[in-house]
């Protein structure tokens, strides 16, 4: 099944936002270890700004044995 992760930017601004590949990784691997999905998975990350930092919010679907 097809595997899609959309990342949206809020408030980024052209700055550079350095993330480790394995904070990805973790939050994926975990959401296909501890779900089952029977069609594609779309997962989201919202990427935001503020004064006191950088803000991420990971989405995953709920899988079919919740």
């Amino acid at each position: 099944a097809p595997l899609s992760l959309v990342i949206e930017d809020h408030g980024l601004d052209g700055q550079e936002l350095r993330l480790p590949p394995v904070v990805l990784h973790t939050l994926i691997e975990n959401a296909l270890t501890h779900n089952r999905f029977n069609a594609g998975v779309d997962f989201l990350l919202k990427v935001g700004a503020s004064e006191q930092g950088h803000q991420l919010e990971f989405h995953a679907p709920r899988g079919d044995n919740q």
